[in-house]
């Protein structure tokens, strides 16, 4: 006779009503035979996910009536349904977990990404920066040079104007001016 009082006596009466010997029931929870020996025997414990390949394997069984010896071993086919739908949703809600996980890891991607972009940018600015300042230390020096040549040119006028001075003067007093090695054409 089998003890109704623990968990494994439970297991194993229910087992012995669906005529399923213990080789049987070990391939269906995929552990070794020893085990189910051992856990119908209250020498082990069922892990949580044995429980969950039980309720899977066998519908018709009450967990709560093998955890607990409360209730029927059998389930009602209306608690079938509820457990089913139960399962269906767990199932439902573990591949919408899945795909949040999925668009949280797409999301920090995504993130990272910015970050990179971000960071980009700011190198990028920094040496349009760098760029704007040397472009107007290069203007300023043109601007310089330019003052510089203005004022060379400026001379040069001066001179220039000075020299067509000066041989007019000597021109009006017919004194002979002196041609310059390499001034101006054929010279």
């Amino acid at each position: 006779m089998t003890d109704l009082n623990t968990f494994g006596g439970r297991l194993r009466a229910y087992r012995k009503s669906k005529k399923l010997k213990g080789e049987d029931f070990a391939a269906v929870l995929r552990v070794k035979k020893a085990q189910v020996a051992m856990i119908e025997h209250n020498a082990s414990r069922t892990p949580a996910e044995k429980l969950t390949a039980l309720a899977t394997a066998f519908p018709d069984l009450d967990l709560n009536w093998l955890l607990t010896g409360k209730g029927e071993m059998l389930l009602d086919p209306g608690q079938e349904k509820l457990r089913a739908l139960l399962q269906s949703a767990q199932e439902e809600l573990g591949a919408a977990k899945q795909a949040l996980q999925a668009a949280r890891r797409e999301l920090q991607t995504a993130e990272q990404e910015l970050v990179s972009v971000k960071l980009a940018l700011q190198s990028e600015q920094g040496e349009l920066q760098s760029a704007k300042r040397e472009l107007r230390s290069v203007k300023q020096a043109l601007e310089k040079e330019q003052e510089k040549l203005q004022a060379v040119r400026e001379r040069l006028d001066g001179e220039r104007n000075k020299s067509e001075a000066l041989e007019e003067l000597l021109r009006k007093n017919r004194i002979a001016v002196p041609k310059h090695r390499g001034a101006g054409p054929g010279g």
